[in-house]
C-alpha cells in the first residue's frame, strides 16, 4: 500500500492508446485503373429449413393447470360465471321498450317481450348460480315500460274513438277543428 494513496497502488497506465485505430486498418490500396473494386463475397442465404435463431420458451407440460388459492375471506375455486346472454338480451329489449313506450301497440309488444325474457333470466340465474341483477333490472324496467305503453295506447284509442266522427271528407277545415274540440271537451256540436 502506498503512503500517498489510501486505496492502494494505482493501476498501471495503458501501454497503448485504446482509441487509436488498429495498426493494420490503414486505407486499402486502390484497384488498378479500369477494374472495379473487389468486394468480399455476400454471405450465404439463410437455410429455409433451419429453425429460427431467436430463443423460444418451451411449451408448458400437457395437462398442467396452475393451482388457485383463495384469498383470505373469499371462497376457493373458480369465480362465478358471468351474466347469461338471456339476461343481457332481456335488459336491452326492456330499455328499448322504455324508449319506445310512447308508440302505441309497439311499446306494449316490446315491454311484454322484455318482461317475459327478464323473468326467465331472473329465474334461470338462481338455478345456474349466476348473478340475478340483470334479470331483476330487466323485469322492473319492462314493468315500467308496459305501464307507460298501456297508458299511451289507451289514450290514443280514447282520442281516436272520440274524434273518429270528425274525419269526414265533406267537412271544411274549420268544421273539423270545431268537431275535434267539441269531441275532446265533451260538447256535442256535430
Amino acid at each position: 500500500m502506498s503512503p500517498d494513496s489510501p486505496y492502494g497502488n494505482p493501476p498501471p497506465p495503458p501501454a497503448t492508446n485504446p482509441y487509436a485505430p488498429p495498426p493494420d486498418s490503414g486505407p486499402a490500396a486502390p484497384p488498378p485503373a479500369g477494374q472495379p473494386p473487389q468486394y468480399p463475397p455476400p454471405p450465404p442465404p439463410p437455410n429455409p429449413v433451419s429453425p429460427p435463431t431467436a430463443y423460444q420458451a418451451p411449451p408448458p407440460p400437457p395437462g398442467y393447470q396452475a393451482p388457485t388459492y383463495a384469498a383470505p375471506g373469499y371462497p376457493a375455486g373458480n369465480p362465478r360465471p358471468g351474466h347469461g346472454g338471456l339476461a343481457i338480451t332481456a335488459l336491452v329489449i326492456s330499455i328499448v321498450a322504455l324508449v319506445f313506450c310512447w308508440i302505441p301497440f309497439l311499446g306494449v309488444v316490446l315491454a311484454i317481450a322484455g318482461l317475459i325474457l327478464g323473468i326467465v333470466a331472473w329465474a334461470g340465474a338462481g338455478k345456474k348460480n349466476r348473478p340475478k341483477g340483470m334479470g331483476i333490472a330487466a323485469t322492473i324496467i319492462s314493468i315500467l315500460a308496459l305501464l307507460a305503453a298501456i297508458a299511451v295506447t289507451a289514450l290514443v284509442i280514447w282520442v281516436w274513438d272520440r274524434v273518429d266522427q270528425c274525419v269526414d271528407p265533406d267537412f271544411t277545415q274549420q268544421q273539423q277543428d270545431q268537431c275535434v274540440e267539441d269531441a275532446l271537451t265533451g260538447n256535442s256540436g256535430v
